[in-house]
């Protein structure tokens, strides 16, 4: 029961992340665009509890969006009943160099998500937090760049 609900969850938030201005590409085998997902869908039940997604213009902006999560936990690690977000280039990929991460598709933009048992509307509105910490941090340089 966990597992599915989880999934039905997750795939809504991949529907809903995907419509964010500040997010890029969103990675989710339950996206009908992902590449795998006619194999997915002739080889399970359903699409599982982890999407990952590209934020904002750099490492920072990942990093202002993940450290302005309130409910969502930060981990290394994934899969546990309660959310958790990680950025795959500073933590299980961060011993490759740049070039490594980019030739399977890790960029400094990159965060993972792995989605929990908290309530979809609960979650919707800690992504929205940390989404909307990119626009502030996007604002508050381009005020530094006018007044210098």
């Amino acid at each position: 029961m966990r597992v599915n609900a989880i999934s039905q969850k997750t795939l809504q938030l991949a529907h809903w992340i995907r419509t964010q201005p500040e997010v890029g590409r969103v990675f989710y085998t339950g996206l009908n665009d992902h590449d795998q997902h006619a194999l997915i869908c002739r080889q399970q039940t359903g699409y599982g509890g982890v999407l990952s997604f590209e934020v904002g213009c750099s490492r920072e902006s990942a990093w202002a969006m993940i450290d302005s999560l309130q409910l969502i936990s930060i981990a290394t690690n994934i899969g546990d009943t309660r959310s958790m977000i990680t950025h795959p280039a500073s933590t299980t990929h961060g011993k490759l160099s740049p070039d490594e991460r980019l030739f399977v598709g890790i960029t400094d933009r990159l965060v993972r998500l792995s989605v929990g048992l908290e309530n979809e509307a609960d979650l919707m509105s800690d992504i929205h937090l940390g989404l909307t910490s990119i626009s502030s941090m996007h604002a508050e340089r381009e005020g530094e760049s006018v007044a210098t």
